[in-house]
């Protein structure tokens, strides 16, 4: 009888750390013996051990450290934030995959092509929700380390935060999470085909997409904006994190999104003004497929880039006076 309490002692402790072992093992036995009566049975042991439970779930209670890798508070927000990003990386493949397999088969019959065309497109769709996955998954792991690792230092009350300000308006984690992951994935990639100078618009040769006749950007003009950019993502990244901390808007916030907004502005309206953006013989080639002249081509273009950034100026300052509202000004509808 005793060898089925042993059993179930070992079974508890061998789940544990090293450390933990020996004191959780007497700590068990000694509650074993308490809820036994006097010469026990062995119908009066197994009852007490169905009582006490599983012994891979008892381990669970006994463990100092519990074992996850995203913690339990912030498992809503992920599960919110992935199915978010996962519907946007599903439909993002499934349209640029629908347009590259489409424009560009290797089969030579209709059949083929649209066997080609569905099964790789899939593939792309399956590989882009496992990104996003993956994705999503570190950065909420990321936070819940940092967080746990906060958690281990000595307490002091002069850390308690701040009373939060009566009817602030609030931010929800999934927005935050959201633009972090967003700006992340997207400014990374966008930098980086500016870098390696990847042609995506162009005059092509034949329809053949792989075989660019002239690239539609100067490339050493358009990388001279790289840096200007990655200090937009940066601020955009930092205004992030920090509605992911504060959880509502703060001077803080504004100011920084106020910045990043004028940067993206001032930077547009460079760009609509660079007059060696656009390469001169992209314009005269167009021309010779068409009755408008290269000059007429390339001052339509800028007239309608200048108008471009014109709107997003307006757009962004509209954006500005709201943020700095919303900062400011108590919600109405809060108040009692």
């Amino acid at each position: 009888m005793k060898d089925m309490i042993k059993r179930y002692v070992y079974d508890v402790t061998r789940r544990l750390p090293e450390n933990q072992r020996e004191e959780v093992g007497k700590e068990l036995l000694a509650n074993i013996n308490d809820m036994l009566p006097e010469n026990p049975s062995e119908e009066d042991i197994k009852k007490v051990l169905v009582e006490l439970g599983e012994p891979r779930i008892l381990a669970t209670s006994y463990r100092q450290k519990p074992r996850y890798l995203i913690s339990p508070e912030w498992m809503d927000d992920y599960f919110q934030t992935l199915k978010i990003v996962m519907i946007v990386f599903g439909v993002i493949a499934l349209i640029s995959g629908l347009i590259e397999n489409i424009l560009n088969p290797e089969a030579v019959n209709v059949i083929g092509i649209i066997f080609e065309v569905f099964f790789k497109t899939i593939s792309e769709i399956v590989q882009s929700l496992f990104s996003a996955f993956a994705i999503v998954t570190l950065i909420f792991a990321g936070i819940s380390a940092h967080q746990s690792k906060n958690e281990k230092c000595e307490w002091d009350p002069k850390n308690l935060p701040e009373l939060p300000k009566e009817n602030v308006k609030k931010i929800s984690k999934v927005e935050s999470i959201v633009g972090l992951t967003f700006s992340i994935i997207f400014g990374t990639l966008f930098i980086y085909f500016m870098w390696r100078n990847q042609v995506y618009i162009g005059w092509f040769e034949n329809g053949d997409f792989e075989h660019v006749v002239i690239p539609f950007f100067n490339a050493d003009v358009l990388k001279t904006f790289i840096p200007f950019y990655i200090i937009s993502v940066v601020l955009t990244i930092v205004e992030s994190g920090l509605k992911l901390k504060s959880g509502h808007w703060n001077v803080s916030i504004a100011t920084i999104h106020t910045v990043e907004q004028i940067l993206s502005i001032i930077v547009l309206f460079f760009f609509a003004t660079t007059t060696n953006l656009v390469n001169p013989t992209f314009w005269a080639e167009a021309a010779a497929y068409t009755e408008i002249t290269a000059e007429q081509f390339s001052e339509g273009f800028s007239k309608g880039i200048y108008g471009f950034a014109w709107f997003v100026a307006v757009m962004g300052s509209i954006d500005i006076l709201s943020t700095w509202f919303k900062t400011l000004k108590p919600n109405r509808k809060e108040i009692k």
